[in-house]
């Protein structure tokens, strides 16, 4: 149905991909595909408790095989906590979350999980920061993305479990790729336009592992 797809998540106990879209003209907003052909398995979109979600932004996998589907819809910066179905299990409205010495969250735009630190990570494009959260969403800490030689708007982020990194996709000013620690310092970078100007203004990353 044409969706405008914006995040991306890899699967690692069935080897496959978890596609999210913005807007979809069949109502469709995530899917579950096939890592190397790319047909759907399954999909979902918002229903009960959460059916007023909009503007899916990213997908995460839980080390349970449950799912994060994050949101920044209008005055909405949510991440709902789903079954591999859709079925709604917890709701977290981080824009509402009170945060200590910084700013809240503004414009959530990528999600990833860290499964050793059992930390949630959540890029926002307006703050140029990452938030650290624990699997309840407790605040742990945030750090800005202004110092660091990369772009400063985060599209999307997820967790490298081989090297214990972060990759980053931005796109303002320029389509980057960044490895970073969790203490913001950067390990390695390249331009998307590396591989192919078909990359221009990339809104997802997903580490295969």
């Amino acid at each position: 149905g044409n969706p405008n797809i914006d995040g991306i998540a890899y699967d690692p106990a069935t080897d496959t991909f978890w596609v999210t879209a913005e807007a979809a003209i069949a109502g469709e907003q995530v899917w579950n595909v096939n890592r190397t052909t790319g047909a759907k398995i399954s999909s979902f979109q918002p229903n009960g408790a959460w059916s007023g979600a909009k503007s899916i932004e990213d997908i995460a996998v839980m080390p349970d095989g449950t799912l994060l589907v994050l949101t920044d819809g209008t005055s909405q910066g949510d991440v709902y906590h789903v079954q591999r179905n859709g079925t709604l299990i917890a709701h977290y409205d981080i824009r509402a979350i009170t945060l200590p010495w910084v700013n809240q969250v503004a414009s959530p735009q990528g999600i990833c999980v860290n499964p050793v630190l059992q930390q949630i990570v959540v890029c926002d494009n307006v703050r140029k920061s990452l938030f650290f959260f624990d699997y309840s969403f407790n605040f742990i800490r945030q750090f800005e993305l202004t110092e660091l030689d990369i772009a400063i708007e985060p599209q999307a982020i997820d967790y490298d479990s081989v090297t214990g990194l972060y990759w980053i996709n931005c796109y303002l000013p320029e389509e980057w790729n960044s490895l970073i620690d969790g203490n913001g310092k950067q390990h390695y970078k390249f331009a998307e336009t590396e591989y192919g100007t078909e990359n221009d203004a990339p809104t997802g990353i997903a580490v295969i592992s």
